[in-house]
C-alpha cells in the first residue's frame, strides 16, 4: 500500500511535466517506475528519431539499427550502474518482442536487458513479468527490435 501511494503522489506531482512519460500503472512506461524507484532522471532515446543521432557524436545518417547497434556498444559496460529497458512489439502467442512493423504485433511491451557483449555479438534481455526466462539474440537481430530505449542511473 506505501508503494501505491508514494506512486500516486509522483504521478500527481508530474502529471503536468511535458517530459513525464506517462503512469504507468495503466500502460505507461517503464521509466516512470525506474524513476520513481530510483529518484533519478530516465533517459529516452528512440532509435528512429533524430535526436538520437546526436547522442553519438555522428552527424552522418544512420539506420534504426546502427543507432541501436552503437548505442549497445556505448552501454555494454554501464550495466551494474544503469537500468536499460526497451519496448518492442509482441507476438500475442509467445509473449516475445518482434518487430513493430510485424503482421502479428499485439501492442507493444518493455523488456530489461540484462547482459550486452559486443565481443559475442550477443544482446540478453528479460522480460520483467517473468525474469526466469532470459532471452539471447544476436545483436543485428536485437537492433530491429525496439520502438525506445530507457536508460536511468541506479
Amino acid at each position: 500500500k506505501s508503494l501505491e501511494l508514494a506512486a500516486n503522489k509522483y504521478i500527481a506531482r508530474h502529471e503536468n511535466d511535458p517530459d513525464f512519460h506517462g503512469n504507468f500503472q495503466t500502460g505507461g512506461l517503464a521509466s516512470t517506475a525506474l524513476e520513481l524507484l530510483t529518484g533519478h532522471k530516465a533517459e529516452a532515446l528512440s532509435p528512429e528519431g533524430s535526436a538520437s543521432l546526436s547522442l553519438f557524436g555522428s552527424n552522418k545518417e544512420q539506420t534504426k539499427e546502427e543507432v541501436v547497434i552503437n548505442f549497445l556498444g556505448t552501454h555494454e559496460d554501464k550495466l551494474d550502474s544503469t537500468a536499460i529497458v526497451f519496448s518492442a512489439g509482441v507476438d500475442p502467442n509467445t509473449g516475445l518482442p518482434i518487430r513493430k512493423d510485424s503482421p502479428v504485433s499485439a501492442g507493444a511491451h518493455e523488456f530489461v536487458i540484462t547482459n550486452i557483449d559486443t565481443k559475442a555479438g550477443t544482446v540478453t534481455f528479460v522480460n520483467p513479468w517473468n525474469t526466469s526466462k532470459p532471452i539471447t539474440m544476436d545483436i543485428d537481430e536485437f537492433a530491429k527490435l525496439p520502438n525506445l530505449i530507457e536508460t536511468v542511473d541506479l
